[in-house]
Order: C-alpha cells, then sequence, then structure tokens
C-alpha cells in the first residue's frame, strides 16, 4: 500500500488564512475581530469556532461575510444579539484547560492556495 506524505508542509502555503478571534459584537450582524490582519473579503464562507469558554458559544457556525470595515475586523450575517455577550478566558494559556481551543476562524470557501510541496509514495 502507498501512502502520500506531504513533504516541506508550510503553513505559509495556505491561503487564505485561520485567524485567531478577539471579539464577536452582540448584533443581528455580528462583526468579527482578529488577533491580525485577516485577508479576507467580501462574500467569503466561513466558520467559526468560539467554544463555550468564552461564553458566546459560535462553534463550528457558518457565516458568510457581509463587510470589512477594517483589515482586522469583518462582518457576518450571523445574528448573535441574544447571545451571552463574548469574555476572553481569564486562565492564562500555560493552565489552559485540557480540551481548550483558542477562538478562531476558518476560511471554507473563496480561492485557495493549499500547496503542500511535492509528494511522495
Amino acid at each position: 500500500m502507498s501512502v502520500i506524505i506531504p513533504v516541506d508542509l508550510d503553513l505559509a502555503d495556505f491561503e487564505p488564512k485561520r485567524r485567531e478571534i478577539s471579539n464577536v459584537t452582540q448584533a443581528a450582524a455580528a462583526v468579527v475581530t482578529t488577533t491580525e490582519d485577516h485577508l479576507y473579503s467580501v462574500g467569503l464562507d466561513v466558520r467559526l469556532h468560539v467554544e463555550q469558554a468564552f461564553d458566546m458559544v459560535l462553534d463550528g457556525v457558518e457565516a458568510t461575510i457581509t463587510a470589512i470595515p477594517t483589515t482586522t475586523t469583518f462582518t457576518t450575517d450571523v445574528d448573535t444579539s441574544e447571545l451571552f455577550a463574548y469574555n476572553t478566558p481569564t486562565f492564562p494559556r500555560s493552565t489552559s484547560p485540557q480540551g481548550f481551543t483558542q477562538s478562531h476562524v476558518v476560511p471554507i470557501t473563496g480561492d485557495v492556495k493549499n500547496v503542500s510541496g511535492p509528494l511522495t509514495g
């Protein structure tokens, strides 16, 4: 049996990027803030991963980007007005509970460049 293994896998080869989330507003059209420039565009579909530790639970929620107010924010078609406010957990990362995942957003549509380098068999 032959197994294909990506060689020289570099996360820089993946576009658009997964980004950590630092805030999500309570609004009829939620605004998501990322910790660094996201480079996303209007019309891109994304998947939000915000676990219960952040109070506002949006784990696995799919959204479409409807506006890009700044390089680190984007507006979605997700209504979060009835959810608890987004709160960053108070425990330091070094003592994060087992299984804790930082909130993040992952693009699921759009132009992608996912080059993992040469494959071996």
